[in-house]
């Protein structure tokens, strides 16, 4: 039986191509964040897709508080993250904040932020700045609570 040159031709080249080919990890993500405030916070990578991400990218509290990391006032630091997405996202939560609600309270009254860069700034050591959670009153006027 003769196998055409063109199914052998065909057979080497996906052959070379998987060879050839490295499945790499891509490098972790290294997100610098500054916490200009008077208040530590905690800081946690987060999920974030374009310009939309959900409330519900806030963890369970336990998730949290194993993978988030503690910054003083005034003291940055570089956060891990192995989440890849078009954007690099921070949840940062204000230690008062976290003594003065319940878990449910903070995630239904989304008392966090989030900070965001996109990939190529995290990579380039862009620093994000925490300067405090944004207040909305019922003016519809915001300002950073201090």
């Amino acid at each position: 039986m003769k196998i055409p040159l063109r199914i052998i031709g065909l057979i080497l080249t996906v052959i070379v191509t998987l060879t050839s080919t490295t499945c790499e990890e891509p490098s972790p993500l290294y997100m610098t964040l500054a916490n200009n405030t008077g208040n530590a916070i905690f800081a946690y990578p987060a999920y974030f897709y374009g310009d939309i991400y959900d409330t519900t990218i806030l963890p369970p509290e336990k998730k949290f508080f194993a993978e988030a990391l503690k910054i003083e006032t005034k003291e940055s630091r570089q956060i891990r993250s192995d989440l890849f997405s078009l954007e690099a996202a921070i949840i940062v939560i204000e230690i008062p904040v976290l003594r003065k609600y319940t878990w449910e309270e903070i995630r239904e009254r989304q008392l966090y932020t989030v900070l965001q860069c996109t990939v190529e700034e995290a990579y380039s050591g862009y620093v994000m700045e925490y300067n405090g959670m944004q207040i909305v009153d019922n003016g519809g006027d915001s300002y950073n609570q201090q």
